[in-house]
């Protein structure tokens, strides 16, 4: 099995419409806090998208990359299955 390669950071907000937010990001910590507090996940990358464009192409990226992706909308998930895991 291979391991999973890193994220470009660069290279993400070459290809995506939409923001992409880094580690390195001043919202970076307050973009990767669910609504629900407690969680305390460090993504590779955060991506808002701007329409399925952009969605598309970050799946493809993850699915190359061999990343795992997680999908974070509203904030709808008690147990934070719906946040971002760390180094994805």
């Amino acid at each position: 099995m291979s391991t999973p390669s890193s994220v470009s950071i660069a290279k993400l907000r070459a290809d995506v419409g939409g923001r992409v937010i880094g580690p390195d990001d001043p919202e970076y910590d307050e973009a990767r806090t669910p609504f629900y507090g407690g969680i305390d996940r460090r993504p590779a990358a955060i991506v808002r998208v701007k329409d399925d464009m952009d969605v598309a192409r970050v799946v493809s990226m993850a699915r190359e990359t061999e990343l795992e992706l997680a999908v974070r909308s509203g904030g709808h998930s008690i147990p934070a299955t719906a946040c971002p895991r760390a180094g994805s």
